[in-house]
């Protein structure tokens, strides 16, 4: 199937609960990146994953930008192929 960056945007139990599905299958090859404003939330969904997946994973979190866009945020934007939302409906 290939390698594929996956950007899950929202790091609550929706989001790494997402992460870990993901991980976990044997099928699919992929580098994750966690995008949250909370570095708390982002720090426990990237530890849910790492420490629930059997295999090894790549997992990045990025800090998103409360308003407009920042460098950081733009490159994993440009360098991830699918990206899932994951964030709060408001």
């Amino acid at each position: 199937m290939g390698k594929h960056n996956i950007l899950i945007a929202g790091a609550g139990g929706i989001g790494q609960a997402a992460g870990l599905l993901l991980a976990e299958n044997d099928a699919l090859d992929v580098t994750i990146y966690l995008g949250d404003i909370s570095e708390k939330a982002l720090e426990k969904s990237s530890r849910f994953i790492l420490e629930g997946c059997a295999q090894k994973v790549n997992v990045h979190s990025v800090l998103m930008p409360r308003d407009g866009t920042e460098d950081e945020w733009e490159k994993v934007l440009d360098k991830c192929d699918i990206l899932l939302d994951c964030l709060p409906g408001s």
